[in-house]
């Protein structure tokens, strides 16, 4: 194999586990943001997508999101799961 054929696969190996590695982050969303808001909102809420990200909430007072597509059309948050009821 050439050099130049190695180096390409080199590098196409790489990227490819950087786009791995990035679509496994998360980010908690800024205090004062539409989702925060909604979560504050909505405490029964356990999971909220807006087709972009979906976040789930992992402590009272803690949320995790995924990381949005390129190609993304925010919606408005909605709730995707509830907490179940305690009896």
């Amino acid at each position: 194999m050439s050099r130049w054929l190695r180096t390409i696969a080199v590098v196409g190996a790489l990227s490819g586990t950087a786009g791995a590695e990035e679509a496994s982050k998360v980010e908690a969303p800024v205090p004062d943001s539409p989702l925060a808001e909604f979560a504050r909102t909505n405490p029964s809420c356990m999971s909220f997508t807006d087709d972009c990200q979906t976040c789930v909430r992992t402590l009272p007072q803690s949320i995790q999101c995924s990381t949005p597509g390129i190609a993304c059309i925010r919606q408005v948050w909605r709730c995707t799961q509830h907490a179940l009821e305690k009896p």
